[in-house]
């Protein structure tokens, strides 16, 4: 607390401990008995004993059974006459009506006697033996019984005091563990519990909770415990102005508790408190404000009706314990009611929205709004609680499977388009904007997702197209230019040669034109291999590559290698197209903008994945860097995409760059061939 005080209103009962109050009790008064009645004893014992208390009451009686029916209280000392007492009447001390087991017995023996009978007075159970007339001597037996009483005393009190000290633990202990293992719902049960627990531990009437409102305007009485017999107060006062407790809720902003052992003695500054209380019945009570940040959340409290009481300062602050645990779980209740509000006032939204929203654990449905529920095609009893993952496509779990463990390390947003199965098993797909958020006190994600099966569609229909169109120019170029020159280099020829034979001075002039009639056939065969490289047969794939290697050394006089370890075969023409264009357009970009020596191209198998790569020796990119967006890169991105694939760009660990596409394996033809090696 900023500024703690121990408030109350009797300055000696502030300084006196509970060590001090025993200490004062054996100073101030000393009450003696001397058996039997004998008045020169009585007279001695007044004599000695007079500087030892502040007041001394020395008492007569012929013997125990007398002294008990006439004085109530017990003695502080009993002094006998060794010479009119035997051993039967300390028996009787001990085992009578009124017992007196435990009060110091003095045995005031004949100067005469010796050292005999001071021993047999020990032996029967006298505290201490002294000489008649010996004043000193029973002044220190008498202050020796009272110094031995009060440190029995204090150590009982301290006894007693770990003792409490001890069970407030024990108690703290079990209510810490209650909290921590309830829900958000059972914290009142659990509240209440708490308040029943402290108040019968403390012996109070009453055991209260108060919660102030954010305003700080209204306080509400939530929580309340009563002891049997006592009537409660949370229906008489179930809200109140805080305005009506003006020094209080002061103590109280300022973190500072309030103790009253007498609500009579309360100070003028709070006689609107002291009324009310007064007016309640309430003697004694004590008020812990309950914060949380700083903020005063609440007021946690204990009052007695039947009695004053008194606490130490060492209980308060065992109740400012309770009171923070209290406060904590208030707090977390409000934040769980404000959750639960949001929550619901998302629902509301998310069911307005046109769009597909879902919430998944990771494992299971959770929420899903109407547009999503009409979008699977399923029941909302039905997806709810259904895997989450049975709705993707299987080409597209491990991707998003990888995303979700990537959410677990602390990844934020992340946005990919996917394949999803509707319940009439149609294969639709989805811009899906994904990210982790809390959801009915637990960790969960996001998903906000926008129909693209047209526009797919759409895409892939201009993909083919373009293809198709690709494949027609190429067939053109191949079949009916690539003819047309041909024959054109056939008449160059002839005419060539009859220049040639004449010796005409235009024969060299033929002959060039010649030579650039073959080399624009070249061209033109080249130029329709690139737009229709891959032939309809099963290995088209792998000699498209490896001729797309020996091109490129030929054109760019870089080394460039096709590797294949073993011969794979693809049915799927459109997906042998897409990846040569994949690798068509990485090597490309490779030679333009690494500069590298070498080019590696590879296509492999490894499980039921396909992948290709093409791998450079340049100047590489950096880690983590931004790919570019370029047309050449979104459309590999897109052709890896369509393939239900990935693409990957890299930096390579020697240096260079590696571009990977990784499918799922298509259906291939079972034939038998050599191994395709490497081709330089």
């Amino acid at each position: 607390m900023d500024a703690p005080g121990f408030h109350q209103w009797f300055e000696s009962q502030n300084q006196s401990t509970g060590r001090e109050r025993v200490r004062g009790a054996l100073a101030d008064s000393l009450r003696v008995l001397v058996l039997p009645e004998d008045e020169a004893l009585r007279a001695f014992v007044a004599t000695a004993l007079a500087s030892c208390a502040q007041r001394v009451q020395v008492f007569t009686a012929p013997g125990a059974e007398a002294y008990t029916a006439g004085l109530d209280p017990r003695p502080d000392i009993i002094c006998l006459n060794a010479a009119s007492c035997d051993a039967h009447l300390l028996r009787e001390l001990e085992s009578g009506p009124t017992s007196y087991a435990g009060v110091p017995v003095i045995a005031v023996a004949p100067a005469a006697k010796g050292d005999a009978e001071a021993d047999t007075w020990l032996v029967r159970g006298a505290s201490a033996v002294v000489r008649a007339g010996d004043v000193q001597a029973l002044r220190y037996a008498a202050q020796t019984q009272i110094e031995f009483r009060r440190l029995e005393s204090e150590a009982d009190l301290l006894r007693k005091a770990l003792s409490h000290r001890l069970g407030f633990e024990a108690l703290f202990s079990s209510l810490s563990s209650q909290f921590i293992h309830s829900s958000a719902h059972e914290l009142d049960d659990v509240i209440d519990h708490a308040l029943a627990m402290v108040g019968e531990f403390m012996e109070v009437d009453r055991c209260y909770a108060f919660q102030v409102g954010e305003d700080q305007r209204m306080a509400y009485f939530s929580h309340e415990w009563c002891a049997p017999g006592i009537e409660g107060h949370r229906q008489l006062y179930p809200v109140t102005d805080v305005a009506l407790f003006p020094w209080s809720i002061q103590m109280h902003t300022h973190r500072q508790y309030i103790y009253i052992p007498d609500v009579d003695a309360m100070p003028d500054e709070a006689a609107t408190e002291r009324d009310f209380y007064k007016a309640t019945g309430t003697r004694s009570m004590i008020a812990v404000p309950v914060t949380v940040d700083r903020r005063l959340l609440g007021v946690f409290g204990l009052a007695t009706e039947r009695r004053k009481q008194m606490w130490l300062e060492e209980d308060i602050r065992m109740l400012e314990a309770v009171g923070q645990m209290i406060g904590n779980a208030l707090e977390r209740k409000r934040k769980e009611k404000a959750l639960q509000r949001s929550e619901i006032r998302f629902r509301e939204f998310a069911d307005r929205m046109p769009v597909p929203i879902g919430i998944h654990d990771g494992h299971d449905f959770i929420f899903m709004n109407d547009a999503a529920v009409k979008a699977s095609g399923y029941a909302r009893e039905d997806i709810l609680g259904k895997k989450f993952f049975t709705l993707i496509h299987p080409q597209d779990r491990q991707p998003v499977r990888v995303r979700m463990e990537e959410f677990a390390q602390g990844a934020q947003g992340d946005r990919r388009e996917v394949r999803y199965i509707t319940r009439q098993g149609e294969e639709r797909w989805v811009d899906a904007q994904s990210c982790p958020i809390e959801f009915e006190g637990g960790q969960a994600f996001l998903v906000v997702a926008i129909d693209i099966t047209d526009r797919k569609r759409l895409e892939r229909q201009v993909l083919d197209i373009s293809a198709r169109e690709q494949i027609r120019i190429g067939q053109d170029l191949h079949d009916r230019l690539g003819q047309h020159l041909t024959g054109i280099g056939f008449k160059s020829q002839t005419l060539a040669q009859a220049l040639a034979e004449k010796a005409d001075p235009e024969a060299g002039v033929a002959a060039t034109i010649v030579h650039l009639v073959t080399e624009a056939i070249v061209m033109t065969r080249n130029m329709a291999r690139g737009l229709y490289p891959i032939e309809l047969e099963a290995e088209g794939l792998m000699t498209a590559l490896e001729e797309m290697a020996v091109s490129t050394q030929q054109v760019f006089g870089v080394s460039c290698r096709f590797v294949c370890e073993e011969p794979i075969m693809l049915d799927r023409s459109t997906t042998a197209t897409h990846l040569y264009r994949i690798a068509q357009e990485a090597v490309n970009n490779a030679v333009k903008h690494g500069k590298p020596a070498s080019v590696e191209i590879a296509l492999a198998v490894e499980g039921d994945l396909l992948m290709l790569s093409v791998t450079d020796d340049g100047v590489g990119i950096d880690a983590g860097a931004e790919l570019g967006e370029g047309l050449g890169m979104s459309i590999m991105s897109y052709r890896a995409n369509t393939l239900g694939g990935t693409l990957q760009v890299e930096p390579c660990p020697s240096g260079g760059t590696r571009v990977c596409c990784t499918i799922a394996l298509p259906q291939r033809a079972d034939i038998d061939g050599g191994q395709r090696g490497e081709t330089a």
